[in-house]
């Protein structure tokens, strides 16, 4: 249950307003500093309904569907290649997510995500579930839609069930090149 939000992460008891089509910025940092430039890795993001409040909803039931992801960019900068977590700290630490546009009134959980690549070699032929690897940083926000949009969001799938840990874009050396066109941002398609 911890991979859903945070760890020990519970419902918030506020749901930010926002207007679909428009960004939501979060902004990382760890006991005063940016978060690490040597954490490479993809940023992903979800969103979820709460078919309700969302301080009233299991974090285990909510369905994610991905609407953004971002992970290798260029062969600049590190020896491991600059990434989508390597951006978001050259930007203060903000990175902006975008709502939907004409997504339909309500409240809904986005789920933020940084995946650090830096140990993911760790998990190279242990199988799914495995204890090292890929370190995953997952956090949530509690939104409220306003507007008359009417894009419903459906087919998701739940935050414990995105991941196995022995997916290429999980399980993998980003230490032998700078050069990773070829990675595969792990879960589902956008």
């Amino acid at each position: 249950p911890d991979i859903v939000c945070a760890l020990r992460a519970s419902p918030a008891l506020f749901s930010a307003p926002i207007t679909p089509g428009t960004d939501l910025t979060v902004k990382w940092w760890m006991a005063g500093q940016p978060f690490p430039d040597a954490h490479w890795g993809p940023i992903i993001d979800y969103i979820a309904p709460c078919n309700g409040p969302c301080a009233s909803i299991s974090k285990t039931a909510l369905q994610f569907v991905k609407i953004a992801e971002w992970g290798w960019i260029d062969n600049s900068t590190y020896a491991e290649g600059f990434w989508a977590t390597n951006e978001m700290i050259a930007a203060n630490g903000t990175w902006p997510i975008r709502i939907p546009a004409g997504l339909s009134p309500g409240e809904y959980v986005v789920r933020h995500e940084l995946i650090a690549l830096h140990v993911a070699f760790e998990a190279i032929g242990h199988g799914p579930y495995f204890t090292d690897g890929a370190e995953f940083y997952p956090q949530c926000v509690t939104i409220v839609v306003g507007g008359t949009g009417t894009k419903i969001v459906e087919g998701g799938i739940g935050a414990m069930e995105l991941y196995r840990g022995d997916e290429p874009g999980l399980a993998i050396n980003i230490h032998t090149s700078p050069n990773h066109p070829d990675y595969v941002i792990p879960g589902p398609p956008v």
